[in-house]
């Protein structure tokens, strides 16, 4: 397999600490949500021991697992990296909401987006992913082209630092397949491409938002989420290879994570992949152990 392989920070994040994000609540004024996680190592302990568990050369570092972004700290995680012979791949940005209505709040968010984009740049990533909206904010959303104008805006900023911009299907207006590539096309294919989760499209990111929230997933029938991977396969940057769980007997859970993966590789991806395990049980290590078996039997 000639894919290069990254481990997503989410899949150890039973081993990283609490996550914290924020989101405008109705009144337009940022409120902090905490998920509280174990934490059994530090951030920069993470490549080294990527290398150590699952001998793999490239991480994915989700900006909320960032505790500061002061120099000191960017470049002690940048000596880490390199003392574990690990590269950072990609970084996913989870603040604020280039959709919101209110321009006030959407250029205060583009500005802190940017930060972070610069702070990726820093630490030597290929690419960032920036949501198109905030799936947990209930303010209200601008025009389709207004998201449009700012993915183009934060396109230029990507360029002018050398990183590929992405746009991941991650709820909110991204529920839909089709408002991602109008998105897509519109801002160019070259300048933002996608990041194919495997796992995130409906019904499967509610599911996953109802364990989040301590709530037990309804069955629900996943056939719609292989034609919805297809439809934003053609312009993808980056996939994550997402698994939610196993079964005692070692079997993905909710989703045939094989049939996903080659509808992307049947799309013609030459792409990175990432390793992201979802599941809430069991070790993560060896789940995202399991998650790589699954890629390597994808594409092979």
């Amino acid at each position: 397999m000639q894919h290069e392989i990254a481990v997503s920070s989410y899949s150890l994040r039973q081993c990283l600490g609490p996550i914290h994000v924020a989101f405008r609540g109705p009144d337009g004024k940022k409120q902090e949500f905490v998920w509280d996680q174990p934490q059994t190592m530090t951030l920069l302990e993470f490549p080294r021991a990527v290398k150590e568990h699952l001998g793999l050369g490239a991480v994915e570092i989700c900006q909320f697992h960032m505790p500061k972004r002061s120099a000191s700290f960017i470049g002690e995680l940048k000596r880490a990296l390199h003392a574990a012979d690990v590269r950072l791949l990609s970084m996913p940005i989870d603040v604020g909401n280039i959709s919101d209505a209110d321009q006030t709040n959407r250029e205060e968010d583009l500005q802190e987006i940017e930060e972070w984009m610069r702070v990726a740049a820093e630490l030597g990533a290929r690419m960032v992913r920036v949501n198109a909206s905030a799936p947990m904010a209930p303010t209200a959303l601008a025009p389709l082209d207004m998201t449009i104008e700012s993915y183009r805006r934060l396109a230029q900023t990507a360029k002018s630092l050398g990183l590929q911009l992405l746009i991941e299907n991650h709820g909110g207006i991204t529920a839909d397949p089709e408002v991602i590539v109008a998105i897509v096309e519109a801002v160019g294919p070259e300048r933002l491409k996608t990041l194919v989760d495997i796992g995130n499209f409906e019904p499967l990111l509610s599911m996953q938002m109802a364990i989040m929230q301590g709530k037990e997933p309804p069955e629900v029938d996943v056939t719609p989420v292989y034609d919805a991977i297809g439809r934003i396969a053609p312009y993808a940057g980056l996939v994550h290879a997402k698994t939610h769980g196993f079964d005692a007997d070692g079997k993905p859970l909710r989703l045939d994570v094989v049939r996903a993966l080659r509808v992307v590789r049947d799309a013609g991806y030459t792409g990175p992949i990432s390793l992201e395990y979802e599941g809430n049980s069991g070790d993560p290590w060896e789940n995202t152990r399991r998650t790589h078996a699954l890629v390597e039997e994808a594409f092979r």
